[in-house]
């Protein structure tokens, strides 16, 4: 075991360096990163004099309430134009996409869908300045010395488009899940285009003399897997940075912002877990190729295994509760890192039914390290046309017995 462990490791360490020391790969991820930034800064730059919002003033709000709002508005930048309207018609109003938020009696905040934070903040300043302005009046007193006597008053903001306070909380989930596919369609490939290399110039036959092929298997999805992730973490904490800059303007930014470190930890661990359990799919079909240009015919198989997760996160995505697919499909483990972050995301799922899950993918991951490293042993010499898949797994049942 502890042999293994260090094979895995030297076979790791050498593809990481292989390509850490390109300076191609570094050129690569400072563009990448510099763009996501940069294009945030330019986005915000042009939205920041833009941003023009319509406020609702039910007709049970105080009078002076509009003029705190225009106050607050110019506060933070943003352009505002209010309407009167009685409380029954404020609903409609939003719904119609006539305001993007409203006040009903003088302090509760009523919207209709995300709606930028700094929207949010002006009119709670507003609704706060308004009550101040009203106690400080009736009972004879300075505004200035009500500060000390009041707390700052709560607002509530209710979302009508939202059944419950989950809403929004499946952004960072959804951006996890489509970024794993953007991992698997760059370096999933990069892993079975590797062991097809490596069989096709005859370094495997020397590797495997000296290595087990479940640790060469096992240290090549690692190796290449860490250099990804890094890759990865970099565009994530860019993209992030990007939202924190232009968050004035972008409510998905509220989203990430309320994302806590539970949910963070869970998002990363399935991740991690999805693409090491794609790319040893994608190294168990590099296996079966003699050459590089062969396994490009095979890349569609991956995309096939994990595109039904996709269909059935679509098929509801408004409604997550009517979704009957959702549940069983995500003990799927192909299927798991995609939707069971979907499923903690709107507390749909026990962390018992996630942990299950998890060992779910941890076995299925194991499976296929034994299964490619079969496959692998089976096909090493071969060379000419590509081995037909049911043929190479044939052949590592018959290795196995």
């Amino acid at each position: 075991m502890l042999f293994a462990a260090r094979c895995t490791a030297i076979v790791a360490s050498r593809e990481i360096l292989e390509r850490v020391r390109s300076r191609v790969f570094w050129a690569i991820l400072a563009l990448t990163v510099v763009s996501i930034i940069g294009g945030a800064h330019a986005v915000g730059s042009l939205t920041s004099d833009t941003d023009q919002f319509s406020v609702v003033v039910a007709n049970d709000s105080p009078s002076t309430l509009e003029t705190e709002l225009q106050t607050s508005a110019a506060l933070y930048g943003l352009t505002l134009s209010t309407m009167s309207a009685p409380p029954r018609d404020v609903p409609g109003l939003l719904l119609e996409g006539l305001a993007q938020a409203a006040v009903v009696d003088g302090q509760d905040i009523v919207v209709a869908g995300p709606v930028a934070p700094a929207l949010i903040t002006a009119i709670a300043d507003a609704v706060d300045a308004t009550a101040r302005q009203g106690i400080a009046t009736r009972v004879g007193v300075a505004e200035p010395d009500l500060e000390l006597l009041i707390d700052p008053v709560v607002t509530t903001v209710k979302d009508l488009r939202s059944s419950d306070a989950t809403a929004g909380k499946p952004l960072p989930a959804l951006a996890a899940s489509f970024l794993l596919l953007m991992s698997l369609l760059i370096f999933g490939l990069l892993v079975g285009s590797g062991v097809a290399e490596e069989k096709q110039n005859r370094i495997a036959e020397v590797l495997l003399s000296k290595l087990p092929a479940q640790a060469l298997l096992a240290g090549k999805v690692l190796g290449i897997g860490a250099v990804g992730l890094f890759q990865v973490t970099a565009v994530t904490v860019s993209g992030l940075l990007a939202l924190r800059t232009a968050q004035s303007g972008n409510p998905a930014a509220q989203s990430f912002a309320g994302l806590d470190m539970i949910d963070g930890f869970w998002l990363l661990l399935w991740f991690v877990q999805g693409f090491i359990l794609y790319s040893l799919v994608y190294a168990t079909l590099g296996a079966t190729v003699s050459r590089q240009e062969d396994f490009q015919s095979l890349v569609y198989i991956p995309m096939l295994i994990i595109l039904p997760a996709y269909v059935i996160l679509a098929a509801n995505f408004d409604d997550w509760s009517s979704n009957s697919w959702l549940a069983p499909a995500s003990f799927v483990p192909f299927w798991t890192p995609i939707l069971m972050p979907f499923r903690l995301a709107t507390e749909s799922a026990s962390t018992g039914e996630a942990l299950l899950a998890l060992l779910g993918t941890v076995a299925a991951s194991l499976g296929l390290i034994w299964l490619g490293s079969q496959v692998y042993l089976g096909n090493i010499l071969r060379t000419g046309s590509r081995v037909p898949l049911s043929e190479a797994l044939l052949s590592a049942f018959e290795r196995s017995r």
